[in-house]
């Protein structure tokens, strides 16, 4: 890693840890921080799931054959598929401010997408596999907080025509982000992703020699294992896909 990158990712950890100080002035926060639901990320996470799974069927009559984009474990990735998912993506904030005009940003944008499409699709494949099933009880939860993030039922609905897709297609969506994370927290073992001590000063120290106005240790220990722990559980997931795709000779064809 060169100097650059070290001093832009600690310049990154500064602004994430600063943001963390800054509520905890504000609030009482307890050990695992709840995190607040954003509908439309939530949609375009479950969006990229259905598609993955479902996708744009067609037939290869007639001598035509499918466009396709990826493949991967007896699976594959349609053009038509892909460009949908792009396209939806394409609508949001983060992205629309994106300077897609230029090729190497575009070619960033639709390889993090169609990696995201490929992860689920495998992560599911496992998980049928496993034979995870989602209860209607935890459907409905997942529903009701979808729902409530969408200010009701009226919300919802602007939301989901926005999207072109119908209620039904919804829970069936909110269904596979379900087993998703199923498979990943039955896979994941969150309790040997242990923070030592050591772990948590270090942390602090470093964190401080470029932010004068960084909170003594003692008062924010709890928010710093809390994170590092995250940080633990987020690169152990990378990780399990990781080895989901090294198994499944993944192609592209972007």
């Amino acid at each position: 890693m060169d100097l650059e990158n070290i001093k832009q990712e600690k310049e990154e950890v500064t602004e994430e840890i600063k943001s963390e100080v800054e509520d905890v002035n504000k609030t009482n926060i307890p050990n695992k921080p709840k995190s607040k639901l954003n509908f439309k990320w939530v949609w375009l996470a479950v969006t990229v799931i259905i598609l993955a799974v479902v996708g744009v069927l067609i037939f290869n009559l007639g001598g035509f054959s499918k466009d396709l984009v990826a493949t991967f474990n007896g699976g594959e990735i349609e053009r038509t598929e892909f460009e949908k998912t792009f396209s939806q993506f394409s609508e949001t904030p983060q992205v629309a401010n994106m300077d897609l005009e230029n090729p190497d940003v575009l070619t960033d944008l639709q390889e993090k997408i169609l990696d995201d499409l490929i992860s689920a699709k495998l992560i599911l494949q496992k998980a049928e596999e496993n034979s995870i099933e989602v209860s209607s009880e935890a459907l409905d939860l997942r529903y009701d907080q979808v729902l409530t993030q969408a200010g009701g039922e009226e919300g919802l609905a602007k939301e989901l025509s926005e999207f072109g897709v119908t209620m039904d297609e919804l829970r069936d969506d909110l269904k596979d982000q379900i087993v998703i994370e199923t498979y990943i927290g039955q896979t994941v073992d969150e309790s040997s992703l242990t923070v030592s001590e050591e772990e948590i000063v270090e942390f602090h120290t470093t964190v401080s020699e470029t932010d004068e106005s960084m909170p003594p240790l003692e008062e924010i220990r709890e928010q710093i294992k809390a994170f590092l722990q995250n940080q633990k559980f987020n690169q152990a997931t990378n990780d399990l896909i990781e080895g989901l795709r090294t198994d499944a000779n993944v192609k592209t064809f972007l």
